[in-house]
């Protein structure tokens, strides 16, 4: 079915798992979507999936849209080469939220209600690589979420080149436990909002 008027999508939840075509074919019939969501968990002992994978042949089906939000993205799928002028917010980050997802024995209650999501963090060096591929110098609100490593200034330059016209950046940015050798964030964004000249709220948590 084609979807002309539909322009904003939300999903939650669990990834599909149930067929081998991957989102940008089941969701390629929205020519003028805005607003894409899609925070969904991956099943425990499942890798990252992309949105549209390598390799699969299929034209860019959402020229108008603004809004993007992709939970647990692969660092290689082809969506981030694709992204344009008219994307003003982007959000790149886990789902649930790294912090508020359970990670301990005690939590084990969550697999007897039926709950086996697990939440894989990008790195520093897998969100230089996707960000880098956007061509989105129009984007005015940003969200990252990822693990620290040794590219995590490199994240923050490349977004102060890249996105001239940023309003506000949310960072979720998280220490290899045990690592002390990784600056925390605060060290590297007074030299970040120097260059970030039109940038007005940095949330970081």
């Amino acid at each position: 079915h084609v979807w002309p008027r539909l322009r904003v999508l939300h999903m939650y939840g669990a990834r599909i798992t149930t067929t081998n075509i991957p989102y940008i074919g089941i969701f390629s019939r929205m020519p003028h979507l805005r607003e894409l969501r899609l925070e969904l968990a991956n099943p425990l002992q499942l890798e990252r999936q992309a949105i549209w994978p390598p390799g699969f042949n299929r034209a860019y089906p959402w020229p108008y849209l603004e809004c993007l939000t992709l939970a647990q993205p692969h660092p290689d799928d082809q969506l981030f080469g694709h992204l344009s002028w008219p994307m003003k917010r982007l959000s790149i980050r886990s789902w649930p939220h790294h912090n508020s997802f359970p990670q301990d024995d005690e939590f084990n209650w969550l697999e007897d209600i039926g709950v086996d999501w697990h939440v894989q963090l990008s790195t520093a060096s897998e969100m230089l690589g996707m960000l880098r591929r956007c061509m989105t110098p129009k984007l005015l609100h940003l969200e990252l979420e990822f693990r620290a490593d040794t590219r995590s200034q490199d994240v923050l330059q490349h977004v102060a080149s890249a996105f001239p016209r940023l309003k506000v950046l949310q960072l979720h940015w998280y220490q290899e436990e045990g690592n002390l050798n990784d600056p925390p964030i605060v060290c590297f964004i007074p030299s970040f909002s120097c260059h970030a000249s039109s940038l007005k709220n940095i949330l970081s948590h």
